[in-house]
């Protein structure tokens, strides 16, 4: 039995850098189970909808489907799974012997969680999509996900500077949401949301900070900063989940 994880091509090291297909990487290596990646190129993800017959999960602001990874193809049941979240319901439904995402049954409270962090981080996504342009991006990809992400934002990359008002104003909006997040992380006593108990939750809040990492570099003073943002916490979150950041 294997589960293929579909994921973006990339000239990162280890070529995984996507925040939503890291969080079902996370989910995988967490529970244990068997799985193997297929990396594809940007234009290539539509071809894995079609490939396996199921619709888009997302839209384009005009409401036409966006297509987006990550997809699972669970080679035992016949099932596609698109969609992090979905994923992590599925995995956690069909494998119940492992690890929970959701201790307590708590995943009606950990999606909200989601979507308000996701809308407090938007800012720094913004920010960090044209350094995906120029350091990781095949030429191939590149062709397709700069249009992709200007028509997703409503924005051309030639209006982003990272030292531009408007950027600094997305970067200080940024650390004002993970000040948001971090009270409440803060009203636990473990490093993790719920305590000492890892869950869903925590791969959705350090993915898109491995991001930052991968496409800035661990020396940029982006990376730095976010760092030591709210008294480190979110630099010890990482170093205890990393051993389930296995790229496989």
């Amino acid at each position: 039995m294997t589960i293929i994880l579909y994921d973006l091509v990339s000239l990162a090291p280890g070529k995984a850098w996507s925040p939503n297909t890291r969080k079902a990487r996370f989910c995988l290596n967490f529970k244990g189970i068997p799985y193997q990646t297929e990396w594809v190129e940007w234009p290539g993800i539509k071809g894995v909808y079609e490939k396996h017959n199921i619709e888009a999960t997302a839209s384009f602001p005009d409401g036409s489907p966006r297509y987006t990874f990550p997809v699972i193809h669970d080679t035992s049941t016949g099932s596609t799974i698109s969609d992090s979240f979905a994923i992590a319901e599925y995995l956690e439904k069909t494998f119940p012997n492992t690890p929970p995402l959701f201790p307590h049954n708590t995943q009606g409270l950990q999606a909200p969680f989601s979507d308000a962090y996701i809308e407090r981080i938007r800012p720094m996504i913004m920010l960090i999509i044209p350094d995906i342009c120029h350091n990781i991006m095949t030429p191939t990809s590149l062709a397709v996900y700069q249009p992709y992400m200007e028509r997703l934002f409503n924005v051309k990359m030639s209006e982003f500077d990272i030292k531009s008002p408007a950027s600094v104003e997305k970067w200080t909006k940024y650390k004002v949401g993970l000040d948001e997040i971090a009270k409440w992380y803060g009203k636990t006593n473990g490093p993790f949301l719920m305590g000492d108990t890892i869950s869903w939750a925590d791969f959705v809040v350090v993915s898109p900070m491995l991001m930052f990492k991968t496409v800035w570099g661990e020396d940029s003073e982006q990376w730095k900063e976010v760092n030591v943002c709210n008294g480190g916490i979110w630099g010890v979150l990482i170093k205890e989940l990393d051993k389930y950041n296995i790229i496989v």
